[in-house]
């Protein structure tokens, strides 16, 4: 609660003397208005030059908080970070727009909560359930303004359903945090829990009575969408009973006992016998042989049911299967020539097809004329595999449907008649599966389907579904100037580029032709309509697996909500291209007469869209993208411990080659085709140049977008402030955009190289090459890059080095998915650890495999980084980033406890929650060189809603850091030993200004002459590098030891002070000595140990055997004992005092003065 003298004056006004006029002359609310300004939001002093200016943002600020929850988390963590002089400020800044009489709606205030409203997630989390979102929360705060919440509070139970739940969950958080921020302020003692039971009951109410009014457009729309689905219902009924009376009067013909035994032998297998009235109908048609009754099979009854449903029959009624066995017989007599004795249906048509003998048009001019798609007569040869082997789930059935007499001849002949079916688009089984669900088993089967969990898990947080959306808006975007750039070349109209937003506006009428496309196609329909491709359905996939894709709900409505929008636009267009009219098609019932073709276009164009195409093609790029798709299912945890989504990642390299100018001209396609390169490229029409122009001046709009969009990044004296990924939001805070650029990643990178080259010095001296460039590759990309081209300019001046090329191209064409996986350690450690001294089957091994095996752990816990997130939104010290290499003796399981538990809640002792789980303390938090003190994550709850990750503003020379496009590494080397590298990280953050990195680095930048004086990005870099690494080794002051001494001197002095008998430098030392030289010592030491001279303590009788296992590492806690003299030493610091070891330390001044006189004489 606020003291009465910490009250401002302009609070003991009355509300009606609180108004503009007053308050922009009183000085103490223009201060403190102006100070929260500007530390909360960063705005600058030509932003806030006048009283007026700062009155309306102050206004603008708390209507955002009103309609904002983001702004509300926002004011949050501001009050939590605050001193208390600044909470003092924020709090009467509430208090006075508490008290203050309701807003005007004048332009300026609807303005202001329109803003409020359209950046606020929860307003796009509402239109997507059909609800209006946050556009409810203008009407539901003036009314809290006019303070009838009491009678609110009877409305709340009232509330419309979807935008309650919606608005009620948002309303809860938004006002949880408004009241926390009144507590960190001081404004008010505790949290009032009624009032954020308002505040959501509010949010609640009228999010349900927006969606009455709001919602009319929507509702008119789903109204329209009822009567089209209805116009199509009762026109598909004229042509189904025109198709029926058809197949009634063919069967009614049919006179050869052939055609009768198939048609026995077909619904034998393909109708559950439970369906007597269906076969009593059509023994009633064919009375010339009767149906054989069997007694009832409850598998078969069970899997009838199932294939009825999934075929788009909602019952087997007699009409379909009159239908299905006329079709069949004409099929049957077509291809007779095809088969021979014992040959099934699948492989006579297959045969026919091939030979050419049954055109595709004959197939489906007979299946039109019997009202039957490709999927539904599919039921023909569901026996010979190709459904059950398609749904990858009917094991049993399908296990009796093949008699286990058939020859191993016949079973193969089977399996090559699904591949040819299957090339030709008749049946979306492959070989594989197929013969995967004859043996009814799956190799690997509970690895997959833990990897499949995993996979699962790692895209289940609320802000990956957000990220999702966000790209998928950027493509929506591409598509629509595509199609108009593409409209433009063949003369037509270039604002018909519009209907994917138009059926994601309004998702009934492509609701509707979904509905119709499952009915039509059911197993295409399945497969479009499915998981994200990554993660879908397989054969005899068990109960984690399932998890795993349960758990993805959100993406998949995501991306099922887009897929529908592009399947129906592209439908439409496809449809619009051949002169005809989707929607005609739909109320005369012809849906089904679509050509298939036109469909699957659809449906590709559709997986295309969300980057979930599958790869078929018989070029050379396809089928590395295939393999690696394949190997990624069948050999779980390989592929995708470092490419977890490889699908996405072919169809953004294939997006982003084909968007790309020039590079899409290249045809790449055709290399290693059976058609031949130059042959691909003659087979090409007219129409597929137009559609490769529209594409690549997309991309090149695209580029020009990123260029633009990377100077906006710059600051008012031309400096570059961010890094390619990053973008700075209005509060001057960082956000990293990698999660969400996906595909146009590459476009920012491409934007960067050349922003950074445009307004590079020309200063400096050339290069020539070296005569041994050949030899030296970093070298020659070093020569290469300091050279000038014509115009004067250095690709110094861009890069640093070949490993930051390769580590930023690496980011932006696999994204991330690629730093989901073991990418970025890949990139960052993995060499280190693989080159650093050691055994494998040693501590080495274990840190690799343990920071492997740690990666792969920690997807498994992903999803509670959202109760993470959410948790220490409220608890500052939970949201400090967790050390997860603390370093210390080297266990594999503690690697796998540190790095695989990083996404965890952190509790802290002093929590209810903390208490209940036993926690002891919180996390030991990390230390960023660059940034004094420790690293905290910034609105962690934001990034959840939102997805986007935001940083801590940037000091002075993280600010140099990104103009000069340093990278972490370039100014900080890691130290191998973990525990060495946290401690020189806390010295280089900590108090000491002589040590702290960052306040020397700000110093050289603000005032070194010599470093000012330096014209060229490449100067100012190398400077630095010098400067920082002098300063880890030594400070200025000669009586304060550098970072490192700092550091390992504290390891020296723990030791000592715990009565050690080494220290973690010792080790260090040691492993630092010439690998010739360890292995003599270690030699020396078993050898001295099979004498009488030498033991080891509680170890005299170890056998020779055993010592020959002894190594001085793995016995370094060991004592080793001079028999005669009973002398006592530790075997590693025998091990440093051996005869030319200590001269081998001195020279390379690894043992200093300082530690012999700690450690005393040790020979």
């Amino acid at each position: 609660m606020l003291q009465d003298n910490q009250i401002r004056d302009y609070n003991r006004l009355t509300p009606e003397e609180q108004k503009k006029e007053k308050l922009t002359k009183d000085d103490d609310f223009l201060d403190d208005a102006y100070d929260f300004l500007v530390q909360r939001e960063g705005y600058k002093d030509s932003e806030l030059d006048t009283p007026e200016k700062i009155y309306d943002q102050f206004l603008e600020h708390f209507r955002y908080q009103n309609v904002n929850e983001v702004t509300a988390i926002r004011d949050l963590e501001y009050a939590q970070n605050s001193n208390l002089q600044e909470k003092v400020k924020f709090a009467n800044l509430i208090q006075l727009y508490e008290n203050m009489e309701g807003d005007s709606f004048n332009i300026e205030t609807i303005k202001d909560y329109a803003g409020g409203i359209l950046t606020a997630p929860s307003t796009y989390a509402g239109l997507f359930t059909a609800g209006a979102g946050k556009l409810a929360s203008t009407g539901a705060n003036q009314l809290t303004k006019l303070g009838i919440r009491k009678l609110l509070n009877k409305e709340i139970a009232k509330s419309a359903a979807k935008g309650a739940a919606v608005e009620g969950t948002i309303g809860a958080v938004q006002g949880g945090a408004q009241e926390l921020t009144k507590v960190e302020t001081t404004l008010t003692d505790e949290v009032d829990a009624g009032r954020i039971a308002t505040q959501a009951g509010i949010q609640a109410t009228f999010g349900g009575l927006f969606n009455a009014g709001a919602g009319y457009y929507q509702t008119k729309k789903a109204i329209d969408a009822n009567i089209l689905l209805s116009e199509a219902e009762k026109a598909s009924k004229v042509v189904a009973d025109a198709a029926n009376k058809k197949s009634k009067d063919f069967l009614k013909s049919i006179r050869a006992d052939e055609d009768i035994d198939f048609l026995n032998d077909a619904l034998n297998e393909l109708i559950p016998n439970t369906y007597e009235m269906t076969k009593a109908g059509l023994k009633r048609i064919i009375k010339k042989k009767p149906v054989k009754k069997r007694p009832l099979d409850p598998d078969k009854v069970k899997m009838g049911r199932s294939l009825a449903q999934e075929k788009g029959v909602d019952n087997l009624d007699i009409d379909f299967y009159e239908n299905l066995s006329a079709a069949a017989i004409k099929v049957k007599n077509r291809i007779k020539s095809n088969l021979t004795k014992g040959d099934r249906i699948t492989e006579g048509l297959a045969r026919a097809i091939g030979k050419g003998d049954l055109k595709f048009d004959e197939l489906s001019t007979i299946l039109k004329e019997h009202n039957l798609t490709y999927d539904q007569f599919s039921l023909i040869y569901l026996a010979d595999i190709s459904d059950a082997g398609r749904k990858l789930g009917y094991h049993g059935f399908l296990k009796k449907q093949i008699d286990p007499e058939v020859s191993k001849e016949k079973v193969n002949s089977l399996l090559n008649s699904i591949v040819e079916l299957e090339q030709r688009g008749l049946t979306k089984v492959t070989k594989g599966q197929a013969k995967e669900v004859i043996e009814n088993k799956r190799k690997l089967g509970l690895l997959k389907d833990l990897d499949k969990l995993r996979l699962g898990l790692m895209t289940s947080q609320p802000a990956t579904t957000m990220r999702n959306n966000a790209n998928a808006l950027f493509r929506v975007v591409v598509d629509a100037g595509t199609r108009s750039i593409y409209n433009l070349t063949r003369g037509k109209n270039p604002f018909d580029a519009l209907d994917v937003t138009k059926y994601m506006l309004n998702p009934y009428e492509a609701q509707v032709v979904r509905k119709l496309f499952e009915n039509t196609m059911p197993d295409s329909a399945s497969v479009l309509f499915r998981d994200a491709a990554d993660l879908s359905a397989q054969a005899g996939e068990g109960a984690l697996a399932k998890i795993g894709t349960s758990a993805n709900f959100l993406n998949t409505m995501s991306d099922n909500f887009f897929k529908q929008a592009m399947f129906t636009a592209s439908l439409r267009r496809r449809l619009a291209d051949d002169g005809k009219d989707l929607i005609k098609l739909i109320k005369d019932g012809k849906f089904n007469t679509i050509s298939k073709e036109t469909l699957e276009g659809s449906m590709q164009d559709a997986l295309e869209f969300v980057y979930q195409q599958s790869f078929k093609g018989d070029g050379f790029f396809s089928k590395v993208a295939k393999v690696t798709i394949d190997a990624h299912r069948n050999v779980p945890f390989v592929i995708s411990s470092v490419l977890p989504f490889p699908r996405f990642v072919a169809n953004q390299m294939k997006f982003l080659y084909e968007h790309t100018p020039l590079l899409g001209l290249m045809n790449l396609e055709g290399i290693g085709t059976k058609q031949g390169y130059l042959k691909s490229i003659a087979s090409k029409n007219v129409d597929d140049y137009r559609k490769m122009f529209a594409k690549q001046t997309m991309g090149l709009m695209m580029l020009t977008t990123a260029y633009n969009w990377r100077k906006e990044q710059m600051d008012d004296d031309g400096r570059i402030g961010t890094y390619w990924y990053e973008f700075k939001d209005e509060t001057g805070k960082i956000v990293d955009g990698r999660p969400t650029y996906g595909p146009f990643a590459p476009y920012l990178l491409a934007a960067d190289v050349m922003l950074r080259y445009n307004k590079s010095s020309e200063e400096g001296k050339d290069v020539k090459l070296d005569d041994t460039f050949l030899f030296n590759p970093a070298g020659l990309f070093i020569d290469i890059m300091d050279r000038k081209d014509a115009s004067g300019k250095r690709l110094s001046e861009v890069f640093t080095s070949p490993r930051q090329y390769m580590q930023d191209s690496l980011q932006a064409l696999f994204g991330s998915s690629f730093r989901a996986g073991y990418g970025i350690y890949a990139i960052d450690k993995l060499f280190d650890d693989f080159t650093a001294e050691g055994n494998f089957l040693g501590e080495k091994g274990s840190k690799i495999f343990g920071e492997f095996v740690a990666n792969l752990v920690n997807t498994y816990t992903i999803p509670l980084s959202v109760v993470k997130d959410v948790y220490s939104q409220f608890d500052k010290f939970a949201r400090y980033v967790p050390e997860t290499r603390p370093g210390g003796e080297i266990d594999f399981f503690k690697i796998i406890y540190n790095r695989g538990t990083r996404a965890m809640p952190d509790f802290g002792s002093n929590t209810a929650l903390g208490r209940y789980f036993g926690a002891k303390e919180y996390d030991l938090p990390l230390r960023n060189p660059f940034r004094s003190g420790e690293v905290m994550s910034i609105n962690p709850l934001e990034k959840q809603l939102t997805g986007f990750t935001r940083l801590p503003k940037l000091n002075l020379l993280e600010e140099e850091m990104r103009n000069l496009n340093l990278q972490y590494y370039d100014l900080y080397r890691r130290d191998p030993n973990d525990l060495v590298d946290r401690l020189i990280r806390e010295e280089l953050t900590g108090n000491v200004k002589d040590v702290n990195l960052n306040e020397r680095l700000a110093d050289v930048i603000l005032r070194d002459e010599s470093y000012l004086s330096l014209k060229s990005n490449a100067e100012k870099r190398n400077y630095l590098k010098r400067y920082a690494k002098r300063n880890i080794f030594s400070s200025p002051d000669p009586d304060v030891p550098g970072a490192r001494e700092a550091a390992l001197l504290k390891l020296d002095t723990l030791a000592k002070d715990f009565n050690l008998p080494y220290s973690e430098n010792d080790i260090r030392n040691y492993r630092k000595l010439p690998r010739e030289e360890r292995a003599a010592i270690d030699a020396e030491f078993r050898n001295i140990l099979k004498t009488d001279e030498y033991y080891i303590l509680g170890e005299s009788d170890a056998d020779n055997n055993l010592i020959d296992n002894f190594s001085i590492l793995n016995t370094r806690d060991l004592t080793l004992v001079n028999a005669d003299t009973d002398d006592r030493v530790n075997v590693l610091q025998w091990a440093l005092s051996r005869a030319g070891v200590a001269e081998t330390l001195r020279e390379k001044g690894i043992m200093s003065k300082r530690k012999r006189k700690l450690w005393g004489d040790l020979n």
